[in-house]
């Protein structure tokens, strides 16, 4: 399970780090006064990026056995 666990701490990772540039981002943007809509947007980003840190947090078990699954069979017709 190391393997599958490793997965997942990556894309923790690597969301964790879009959560930071985009906290980098907004911060400037802030600076800049540019339109709120932008601001805005980058803070729904954010939002998102939380959520799917709280799946990956909460469901790390059952998503490293998805990301272990051997590929769908592919159907002939």
């Amino acid at each position: 399970m190391p393997n599958r666990r490793n997965a997942v701490q990556t894309d923790i990772e690597t969301l964790i780090s879009i959560y930071q540039n985009l906290s980098k981002l907004e911060k400037y943007l802030r600076k800049s006064h540019v339109d709120q809509t932008v601001i805005d947007d980058i803070e729904s980003a954010k939002n998102s990026v939380n959520h799917a840190l709280d799946i990956l947090h909460n469901y790390s078990d059952a998503i490293a056995n998805i990301y272990q699954a051997p590929p769908p069979r592919s159907e002939t017709f």
